[in-house]
């Protein structure tokens, strides 16, 4: 029985020791967006008495996000649903950490911003992200060209390999039907676990060879994850629990038989 006890109180500073060594105040922000979206077009054949146009139809945009809680008597938040253009946004929270997309009133004005406020944000995985379809319509010999500025971002205070955001933007531009093409650009960071702030101008081209008219589909898309992994003190505090399990279980078949 005194044996019992001392294993029980073991365990239990074990526990307090260990979480106390986590219990270490950091947050961080991670964003991702666009901005800055400009449309222009060229008059590939200027002598044919046709002039070089487009026109925007419509914009959708579609919005995910995801928080899934590594205790499973914690409910999932998730949200996925489609609007408009903007403005429009949308914010979730749960334990601590944070996540919102935000729409401007212009089309590809669009930012995600994921944060945690917690000293432990080990407990929750998060996804969130946006795809912004931008249907348009080419005149006939008339290229179209879209010019716009991707952006990322993180602050991080927690250890490398603790937390680790991640994210990228990604725009196309695609014609619809037989023999059309599609131009592409992405921003992806390599390292998310480092402090940064970058932005990067693109530009994407289609060009309508044709004699009609073609729909040209412009897709911008973002999205944020954040996959936290168990602090070293987890695995642990871990590995001291089940060899004092082992200790436990070998010392009872002892009494017995004496």
């Amino acid at each position: 029985m005194k044996s019992s006890s001392c294993l029980s109180t073991a365990l239990l500073g074990l526990s307090l020791l260990f979480a106390s060594t986590g219990a270490q105040a950091a947050s961080d922000v991670r964003t991702v967006g666009s901005s800055n979206l400009r449309f222009g077009v060229v008059d590939l054949t200027p002598n044919d008495g046709r002039a070089a146009d487009f026109r925007v139809n419509t914009v959708s945009t579609e919005l995910y996000m995801w928080f899934s809680p590594r205790d499973w008597s914690i409910p999932n938040v998730s949200e996925h649903y489609s609007v408009g253009a903007g403005p429009h946004t949308l914010e979730r929270n749960l334990r601590g950490a944070y996540a919102d997309i935000t729409l401007g009133a212009t089309p590809g004005n669009t930012d995600i911003r994921y944060r945690s406020e917690t000293s432990n944000p080990i407990h929750v995985d998060i996804t969130a992200g946006y795809k912004q379809t931008i249907a348009l319509t080419l005149k006939a010999h008339s290229l179209l060209t879209v010019n716009g500025t991707a952006h990322q971002s993180l602050a991080n205070s927690y250890p490398p390999g603790i937390h680790t955001p991640s994210g990228q933007f990604s725009a196309s531009l695609s014609g619809v039907g037989p023999g059309s093409s599609q131009s592409d650009f992405i921003m992806i960071i390599d390292q998310p676990w480092r402090d940064f702030s970058r932005s990067q101008d693109f530009q994407l081209a289609y060009a309508n060879l044709s004699d009609h008219d073609i729909t040209v589909n412009l897709s911008l898309a973002g999205n944020v994850s954040a996959h936290p992994v168990p602090e070293p003190a987890t695995y642990a505090m871990l590995g001291a629990g089940l060899a004092l399990l082992g200790l436990t279980a070998r010392r009872r078949p002892r009494r017995h038989e004496a």
